[in-house]
C-alpha cells in the first residue's frame, strides 16, 4: 500500500519549491535530498477555519512550509518534534490563522489524520495575544474539529498546565528562544492511565524540552470506528497561513525569514524523530517545500540545516510594504 502511496505521489507532487537564499543554489546535500525519484509530498492538509461557516462562497487562501517523510510499512507508532513557540503577527482579526503543526496520517488512500501544534486563530484560541495549544483529526479525509469541538477527542482531567485551547508561553517576534518545546503523538501505552478510559488510542504530548510529559488528552481509536489505525504511514511538519487575502502579511513562524541571521530565525526550527518504525528507518525528511512556489522568496521561506536533515527553519512577514522583499534580510516586523 506504501509503495502505491508513493507512486501516485510522485505523480501528483512532480516538482518541489525549494529555496534557500534568494538567488542562491541549493547546497550539494538539499539537492542530494530531492533528486529525481524521491518521495513526493501527499496533498496538504487544508484545516477548515473555525467559526467559518461552510456556505461561503469563497475559501481561504493557504501558505505553508512543511517537511514530509513517508515511512515504510508497517509505519511507525510514535512522532515528535522540537520547536520554538512564537507569537507570529496577525494582520486582522477576522477569519485565519497562523500556526505550527505536527500530524500523523495513516495512509494517503484513507487519510485517517491526527494533528497538534499551536496557534493564533481568535476562533480557537478566544483571544489573538497568545498563541494556543490544539488538536484536530479527520476521518477518511473529513475533518472533525478543533478542541472541545472535536467528537472525539477526550481531555486529560489530571493536567492542568496544558489542555486543548490553553494559552501559551511564546516568544516574542525575532527573538531566539530561551526555551523549546517537544509536540509529540504517539500511541497509548500498554499500561493507560485510567483516565485513557475509552481504549487504546493516539495520546497527545506537549511539554518544555528536557522536562516531564504533560499530556493534554488522547484520540480512541473508536474515533475511527471501523477504519482505526495503530501505526503511520505519513508524517509532517508545518507552519501554515491561512487568510482571506491573496497575498497576506501575517507572519510565520518567528516573523523573520528562514535565511535571516539577525534576528536569529534559528528560533524556528523543527527536528523530528520517530518511534516504533521498522528497523533502519532514519529520523529525516524525504523533502522540504514551500507552497505556493510564489510565497518564496517573496512572503515565507524554507531553509533545511546543512548536514541535519532531520531539520529545518522556516518562516516570514508576508506580501506587504518591506515584506515583499527579495532580500536575505528580516525586513520590519509588524509593518503591515
Amino acid at each position: 500500500m506504501l509503495l502505491g502511496m508513493r507512486s501516485r505521489i510522485a505523480a501528483a507532487f512532480a516538482a518541489l519549491a525549494l529555496v534557500l537564499t534568494a538567488g542562491a543554489a541549493p547546497a550539494a546535500a538539499e539537492v542530494a535530498r530531492h533528486a529525481p525519484g524521491a518521495a513526493q509530498p501527499a496533498a496538504h492538509i487544508r484545516k477548515p477555519l473555525a467559526g467559518v461557516s461552510a456556505k461561503r462562497a469563497d475559501d481561504p487562501v493557504y501558505h505553508y512550509v512543511e517537511g514530509y517523510r513517508t515511512l515504510p510499512a508497517p509505519g511507525a507508532s510514535q512522532y515528535a518534534a522540537l520547536v520554538s513557540q512564537h507569537s507570529p503577527y496577525r494582520h486582522t482579526t477576522g477569519a485565519g490563522h497562523t500556526l505550527f503543526e505536527i500530524a500523523v496520517m495513516d495512509s494517503q488512500a484513507n487519510r485517517n489524520i491526527v494533528e497538534a501544534g499551536w496557534t493564533k486563530e481568535q476562533a480557537v484560541c478566544g483571544q489573538l495575544v497568545s498563541p494556543c495549544f490544539f488538536v484536530y483529526s479527520w476521518i477518511n479525509n473529513v475533518g472533525q474539529g478543533y478542541n472541545a469541538n472535536n467528537p472525539g477527542w477526550v481531555d486529560n482531567p489530571t493536567e492542568n498546565a496544558v489542555n486543548a485551547g490553553t494559552a501559551l508561553a511564546s516568544t516574542p517576534l525575532g527573538s531566539a528562544p530561551t526555551n523549546l518545546y517537544q509536540y509529540r503523538i504517539e500511541r497509548t501505552p500498554v499500561s493507560q492511565p485510567t483516565w485513557q478510559n475509552q481504549g487504546p488510542g493516539w495520546q497527545i504530548i506537549q511539554k518544555n524540552q528536557g522536562a516531564a510529559d504533560r499530556i493534554p488528552g488522547y484520540f480512541p481509536d473508536t474515533h475511527w470506528s471501523t477504519s482505526a489505525f495503530g501505526k503511520f504511514g505519513y508524517a509532517m511538519s508545518f507552519y501554515e497561513v491561512a487568510s482571506y487575502d491573496a497575498t497576506p502579511c501575517d507572519d510565520m513562524g518567528s516573523g523573520v525569514y528562514a535565511s535571516s541571521a539577525n534576528p536569529s530565525a534559528a528560533a524556528v526550527h523543527a527536528a523530528m524523530s520517530f518511534g516504533g518504525a521498522p528497523a533502519g528507518t532514519g529520523n529525516t525528511f524525504d523533502g522540504v517545500i514551500v507552497s505556493p512556489a510564489a510565497d518564496s522568496p517573496a512572503a515565507y521561506r524554507v531553509y533545511p540545516e546543512p548536514g541535519d536533515p532531520d531539520k529545518f527553519k522556516a518562516g516570514g512577514v508576508g506580501y506587504a510594504g518591506p515584506h515583499g522583499s527579495t532580500s536575505t534580510a528580516a525586513g520590519t516586523l509588524n509593518g503591515c
